[in-house]
Formats: C-alpha cells, structure tokens, sequence
C-alpha cells in the first residue's frame, strides 16, 4: 500500500473508520459540506466530486477550492463542474456518477455537462439517479447493488454484478443508507466498509464475491455500517 496516499471522506464520518485509514498509512483530508442541498447529505463526498479520467476529476463549482490541494498534491488534473447540486432530486446528482474500470454509470439526462464533456468512460445510462451511491465499485469489472434497476441495466455489458437486499445501512435522516455510500477501494485489492461488514446479513455472499474478484474486505471500524457518502482515493 502506498504511504500517505490521500483518502477523502465526509467530515462527519465516524471517528473510529477516520483513525483505522490513518493506522492503515493513509492521510485522511475531509470532504466538503455543500450549502444548497439536503443536510443530511451535504457532506457526502459523491455529490460533489467524481474522477473522469486516468488522471482527472471533476467537482461542483462551490467546492473546487476545497479539493484543488489534495488533487494538486496526488499530481491530478481537476476540473470543476458547470453546476452546482441543488436542492432536492434531480438537481442534486450531476455528480453522484458511478465509475468502474472503462465506464461511468449514471442517469445521463442529469449528469454535468463538464463531466460528459471530459469524461474518458464509456457511459452506460442507468434510471436510478443516485448511482454512486448505490454502487459499491469492487474492481474494474464487478459492482455489488441493491438497486435491481442498476443490476438490469449492467446486464448488456462485462460487468459482474452481486445483488444484495436493501437496508441494514444506518443513514442519519433517512430510513437507511446504501452500499456505494458506505464503501470504497482504498487499494487495488482492497474494499474498505464505513462499519463491520460483517453485520450485514448479506455478508458471506459479498465476502465470496469479493474474493472471487481477488479484492479483500476492510472493515473500518466495529459499529454498524453507516452510509458517509463513499471512502474516496485520490490519485
């Protein structure tokens, strides 16, 4: 694992998952809360910034201040978005965009345009408008969802795809939280749970498929998982 690689994750997410990334050598830099969308989600890093390309990312225009040190620092390019997410559903998801190995999954009549623009995935268009969130990326060819939608839409394309039961993902503010939003790959081969994983009841099936994917499961810290709005490296 590359020491004192960047992860971005909420300001607000639990102190014990804060401290295990540090442990685990990863410098931890907080993401942004923006001023004009559900406080509940506010601070959820996938509403605001999205990588585009091998070595760019694109943000919401009131943030891109926030992130321009850590992309400066991880020697990528970022580029901020042309709109900034906006109150409720849809005008709060152009960049709650899905990305996994050659292609970005979202509901496209909603993405921002500076990311379709720049954007070097081959896009695959989803009804589901808050894909990130409900996609938990496990390598370049394999997504675990609840979201059956997503599952029906990935089904054209080589993509591997776990469906899980929906909830049992705590969501301050809501009756539950998602999987994309409590997860990230911190490495490679390695998927990292806002919580104990192994609280899901789903658990054995996403730690099989998991391993078939070569990925190992790094539970962040004992609690129940909880939904912080994606664990994100940067570089």
């Amino acid at each position: 694992m590359q020491k004192n690689k960047s992860v971005v994750i909420s300001a607000y997410a639990p102190a014990e998952c804060r401290s295990t990334l540090e442990d685990l050598g990863f410098s931890v830099f907080d993401g942004a809360v923006l001023p004009s969308v559900d406080s509940a989600v506010a601070h959820h890093i996938d509403m605001q910034i999205v990588k585009c390309s091998d070595n760019s990312y694109v943000c919401a225009p009131c943030v891109y201040n926030h992130y321009l040190p850590v992309c400066s620092a991880a020697d990528v390019i970022l580029i901020s978005g042309k709109k900034d997410p906006l109150g409720k559903y849809p005008g709060d998801i152009g960049y709650n965009i899905a990305v996994t190995g050659k292609y970005a999954i979202h509901n496209f009549r909603y993405t921002d345009d500076v990311f379709c623009q720049n954007s070097g995935y081959i896009p695959i268009n989803a009804n589901q408008g808050y894909t990130k969130c409900n996609i938990c990326v496990v390598g370049e060819s394999a997504v675990i969802t609840s979201d059956s939608g997503i599952a029906r839409s990935l089904k054209k394309f080589p993509v591997d795809v776990l469906l899980i039961r929906s909830g049992y993902i705590e969501l301050p503010g809501y009756s539950y939280g998602f999987i994309g939003g409590c997860t990230g790959l911190i490495g490679s081969k390695l998927l990292a749970f806002a919580g104990d994983a192994s609280l899901h009841p789903d658990y054995c099936n996403i730690k099989a498929f998991c391993k078939n994917h070569g990925v190992e499961i790094c539970s962040l810290s004992k609690c129940n998982l909880v939904d912080v709005g994606t664990i994100m490296t940067v570089g």
